[in-house]
């Protein structure tokens, strides 16, 4: 079943203050094709958030909120992916 997403959250890990492991580039993508579902490199699929986000603070199960982009949240999907470009650069 298809269904609409306007947004999502992630949450930091129970070891988040000890290391910079958060992701720092990712998207969240999304079809309704059932062949392009099942290949992820497919071209097929709609981008419906990007993120480059270096704030994510180093704090243990910290939540925060991304919205879709608004040209796609009038669409249901039925498959999603979620793409981590690279992780957070080490700060010393």
């Amino acid at each position: 079943e298809a269904v609409y997403v306007r947004g999502y959250e992630t949450t930091t890990a129970n070891d988040n203050k000890g290391n910079d492991r958060s992701p720092h580039k990712w998207g969240l993508y999304g079809t309704n094709d059932e062949a392009v579902a099942s290949d992820a490199n497919s071209a097929g699929w709609v981008t419906l958030s990007e993120q480059d986000n270096d704030l994510i603070p180093k704090e243990n199960y910290y939540t925060q909120r991304f919205y879709c982009d608004k040209n796609t949240v009038g669409t249901a999907y039925k498959y999603f992916k979620v793409v981590f470009n690279c992780r957070r650069k080490r700060r010393r």
